[in-house]
């Protein structure tokens, strides 16, 4: 535990961390107001923090089947908007979180990119598809016309502080100028940059643009005409990863793969004072503070830094407490807060006026920590740790409460609460359950024994009689939950892992989802099957209706879930299987004879879709029992050798404990450390 309030030289900057996300962040952006902070990730959700305390507000605003790639606040800081890979928007209810109308459809591709005019009367977004369109932020409809002109996909996008225009870049190498409020082409193209656009900033006078490409040079443009004003800023020796516009519109501030940024004067473009040296990998982004004193970059090196917007001088102590990359960061409107997100699958707020270090660490679990629980007086929080412990935590403070709970011999995996709070309920790696009393956590009675692998879900019923426990052995077992003794024999039917399940509010049925591609019904008073449907994946997750008649379940489709009501527990259930992705199928036997092949990354924080790419049939294996090796360079090579697709390092460590899939057609490969064997789900 690490709780630290006061002044002294040298202490942390970092004010919290906020780690609800299950996936890395992938942007982040901070209210007008400075008192709500927006983060999207790659786990297809959109979350609001308290900018003061890093609470998380509301709930966790969940509609795209995709990652999320960009949020913005309207300047009014009425409504947030998202874009997905799903193709879609989204808008949001800043205040609550909730859904306002349905997705905003037409792009047909990718959304990379979503910007709010202003008057927080338009809502911009540019796409893959190699178009931007014009939405209204109230109503959500479509406005203007279709913003056609690149060749190549939308990579980004601003608009002109004084609403009048629009700027994007494209991969392919230009820049172009846009009527904001018909969408028409203003102006020339933009051409001079020799590969693609990767960043482009307008200064706030709405004078000059300043574009960063590939081909390591940033541009000075006119933002009335398009016409290239003054010299080619060369400087960097690899690309240009990020660029902002101080406040003021006199200075440019750029960072690059090169680990350096460089400051330039946005008049001339001529290079002002040394380069800005420290991090020791790229610069991934860039922000400078509203109030022009200084600059703050995020890099691979997984740390940020401030410098002197002036002289390029770097000011204070390095900042770290990310664990992997910086994805994004900005600065609040005050100038008071840095907020960064990170491939860590963390938000972390910093303190920029001072060395006053307001920290509170929960950590006291010596490794990983796969599952967390809150009790149902939201003044406890309970953990599981790979280190096979269980420990207790005060809500309000992040205080430790009392010593860890020890018991299992392996990880633990899996967390429930008894509904009047007293109990609770550990699975472990080590194959067993155990119960703990809430309130002192001493252990209750002996280790639950009956499952021969590792229990992987727990669902307590409403009545508080029955503990439901689903195991890698593919087998569900029913408990008492006063005196931890087996209900029945294990109920047996599937014949992979169970990855979720429920129990209905009315106490008489289980639901239980497996990687099988089946979810089951059970009669949770006799152990009895009672009803099944099938998908081509698998279920990742699945609920009850309050009126126990429906249940939604989210199931595993090419590296996406989606949620929807698709059994009834009364009326049985229906086929509700799909093989597609983007809309395609995987693998339609082209005339090419290639195939498409979708990777995928399953770690312990979910799916995660490392790439998609065309491969001739002729490195597929013509048995289904074939088997790819894993080399330790990370690639998986098929017959002769030929290379599959390429795992990243994070997920090749023992520690990871890593599973990839790939599909193709009816083919299914999931990777352990050394082998991937291959199997037909065609029959699923």
């Amino acid at each position: 535990l690490k709780i630290i309030r006061g002044r002294a030289k040298g202490w942390s900057r970092l004010l919290w961390t906020a780690s609800k996300h299950r996936g890395r962040i992938t942007c982040v952006a901070v209210a007008s107001s400075n008192k709500i902070i927006v983060s999207g990730s790659e786990d297809k959700t959109i979350r609001l923090w308290d900018a003061t305390s890093g609470a998380a507000v509301g709930e966790v605003m969940a509609s795209h089947t995709d990652e999320v790639t960009c949020v913005a606040v309207t300047p009014d800081c009425k409504i947030i908007v998202s874009g997905s890979m799903d193709k879609t928007l989204q808008r949001w209810d800043a205040t609550s979180g909730a859904a306002i109308g349905e997705a905003m459809i037409g792009h047909g591709d990718g959304i990379v990119c979503v910007i709010v005019s202003p008057d927080s009367k338009t809502i911009i977004s540019g796409s893959w598809d190699n178009t931007l369109r014009l939405w209204d932020a109230i109503s959500g409809a479509a406005v203007g016309q279709v913003m056609i002109g690149h060749h190549d996909g939308i990579t980004c996008a601003v608009i002109s502080p004084d609403g009048k225009t629009i700027i994007s870049g494209s991969s392919d190498h230009t820049l172009r100028l846009w009527d904001a409020t018909s969408g028409a082409a203003v102006g020339v193209v933009m051409t001079g940059h020799t590969d693609e656009i990767v960043c482009v900033a307008v200064s706030p006078d709405s004078k000059v643009i300043v574009s960063g490409s590939l081909d390591k040079t940033l541009r000075l443009w006119g933002a009335t005409d398009g016409v290239e004003v003054g010299e080619v800023m060369t400087g960097h020796t690899d690309s240009v990863c990020s660029v902002v516009v101080s406040p003021d519109s006199k200075i440019i501030i750029s960072g690059s793969s090169d680990k350096t940024l460089r400051l330039w004067d946005a008049t001339k473009g001529a290079a002002i004072g040394k380069v800005m040296t420290g991090h020791t990998d790229q610069i991934t982004c860039v922000a400078v503070f509203p109030d022009n004193k200084m600059i703050v970059s995020g890099s691979v090196d997984d740390t940020l830094r401030l410098w002197d917007a002036t002289s390029g001088t770097a000011v204070g102590d390095v900042m770290t407490g990310h664990a992997h990359v910086i994805t994004c960061v900005t600065v609040s409107p005050d100038s008071k807060t840095i907020v960064s997100g990170s491939n860590d699958h963390t938000i972390r707020r910093w303190d920029a006026t001072s060395r006053a270090a307001v920290e509170t660490v929960m950590a006291s679990h010596t490794r990983r920590v796969p599952c967390v629980a809150i009790l149902l007086d939201r003044k406890t929080i309970v953990s599981g740790s790979k280190d096979d412990t269980l420990r207790r935590w005060d809500a309000a403070s992040g205080a430790a409460i009392g010593e860890a709970m020890v018991g299992h011999t392996e990880m633990v995996l899996c967390l429930a609460i008894s509904p009047d709070n007293k109990t609770i309920v550990s699975g472990s790696k080590d194959d067993t359950l155990r119960r703990w009393d809430a309130a002192s956590g001493a252990a209750i009675g002996e280790a639950m024994v009956g499952h021969t692998e590792a229990v992987l879900r727990l669902a307590i019923s409403p009545d508080n009689k029955t503990i439901v426990s689903g195991s890698y052995d593919g087998a569900l077992r029913r408990w008492n939950a006063a005196s931890g003794a087996a209900i029945g024999e294990a109920m047996v039917g599937h014949t992979e892992a169970v990855l979720c399940l429920a129990i209905s509010p009315d106490n008489k049925t289980i639901a239980s989802g497996s990687l099988d591609g089946t979810l089951r019904l059970w009669d949770a008073t006799k152990g009895s099957a009672v009803g099944e449907t099938k998908c081509a994946l698998g279920f990742r997750s699945l609920a009850f209706s309050s009126d126990s008649k429906f249940i939604v379940s989210e199931e595993y489709r090419n590296g996406r879930e989606s949620s929807e009501p698709n059994a009834s527990a009364e009326d049985g259930v229906e086929d509700n299987s799909s093989l597609v992705n983007d809309g395609r199928k995987v693998m339609d036997g082209e005339e090419n004879e290639a195939y498409r092949v979708v990777t995928i990354v399953r770690s312990v924080n979910g799916l995660v879709r490392v790439r998609t790419e065309d491969v001739p049939s002729s490195i597929l294996p013509n048995s289904q029992a074939s088997s790819f090796e894993l080399e330790h360079d990370g690639w998986l090579r098929g017959p002769q050798g030929k290379r599959i697709f390429w795992v990243p390092i994070d997920f090749r460590m023992e520690e990871s404990t890593f599973e990839c899939l790939v599909m193709v057609g009816s083919t299914l490969a999931m990777s352990g450390p050394k082998q991937v064997p291959m199997f037909d789900v065609s029959a699923f």
